[in-house]
């Protein structure tokens, strides 16, 4: 199972041994603190790699979607304006069993 890291604020917990489509925890998502339920939408932002060859299939299916600059020219970009740039903290997901 490949994991990603997720952005700062949002949270969730995952029963790795859980049948496919069960493995998130749904009770445990939160943005900021916030649960998110199955009828709330968020904006999830992904680079086009992972949206459109990634392996992510579920991101394919997001409506509304905004198109930007490629995710190479996003990081060149990033690391110009943040460098240098650390590790964030590594605990946002947490497995639950």
């Amino acid at each position: 199972m490949n994991i990603l890291q997720v952005s700062s604020g949002f949270s969730y917990r995952y029963r790795s041994s859980a049948p496919a489509g069960q493995h998130v925890d749904a009770e445990s998502i939160t943005i900021k603190g916030r649960r998110i339920g199955a009828n709330d939408r968020v904006r999830v932002e992904a680079s086009n790699f992972l949206v459109e060859s990634g392996g992510y299939i579920v991101l394919r299916e997001g409506t509304d979607k905004v198109i930007g600059i490629p995710d190479i020219d996003a990081l060149v970009e990033y690391f110009k304006t943040h460098s240098p740039v650390a590790a964030g903290p590594q605990n946002r997901i947490t497995r639950i069993d």
